[in-house]
């Protein structure tokens, strides 16, 4: 029962690691970017 209950944790972690990091990627493609040019 413990075992199921850390998969359901860690994977609990990673889908919210997953959604910090799409929430960052989206965040930087919207942000107007300083350009080089």
């Amino acid at each position: 029962m413990r075992l199921k209950k850390s998969v359901m944790q860690s994977t609990e972690n990673v889908m919210q690691s997953a959604a910090e990091g799409e929430a960052k990627h989206l965040a930087s493609v919207v942000k107007p970017k300083p350009s080089n040019d």
